[in-house]
């Protein structure tokens, strides 16, 4: 009797291990190793809204990456940017900017109200990107720093 309830586990065990193998595909060489520093987006931002000003205030003293792939590219392009939210008598305005513009007195506002692509995009923390990146170089050589804008 104990044989085939082990060969019943067993059976189990194999089937899952088949059944969730198709879904760790990575979209892109070293996807994985990033994975604890995901950061998931709505398609928008509106910080009137409370489940958004949440992710507003968890990230708004970080630099966050936003990463561009496609299946066409082996090269992966990436940038930094910042979450913004102001308040002022017109009401609450939340947008990009960039590292470059985070400390001037009228940050440049790259978008406002911004939209998260989700399609051929991921979202990470910065630090936690840059730490990952520089533990794993071979599997991050085809990553290209670009401006937030793709230019």
């Amino acid at each position: 009797m104990a044989s085939i309830k082990t060969f019943h586990f067993l059976t189990v065990g194999i089937i899952l291990t088949i059944s969730t193998g198709s879904y760790s595909q990575e979209a892109f060489k070293g996807e994985s190793l990033l994975e604890e520093c995901r950061v998931v987006m709505p398609g928008f931002l509106n910080a009137t809204l409370p489940e958004h000003s949440g992710i507003i205030e968890k990230y708004k003293d970080k630099e966050l990456v936003r990463i561009r792939f496609s299946s066409e590219s082996d090269t992966i392009e990436y940038s930094g940017f910042f979450i913004v939210s102001e308040t002022d008598s017109t009401g609450v305005r939340t947008y990009v900017t960039t590292k470059a513009y985070i400390n001037k007195p009228h940050p440049e506002r790259l978008m406002i109200n911004p939209r998260f692509f989700i399609n051929g995009v991921r979202y990470y923390v910065k630090e936690c990107f840059d730490s990952v990146m520089m533990k794993n170089r071979n599997h991050f050589d085809h990553f290209m720093e670009t401006d937030f804008l793709g230019r």
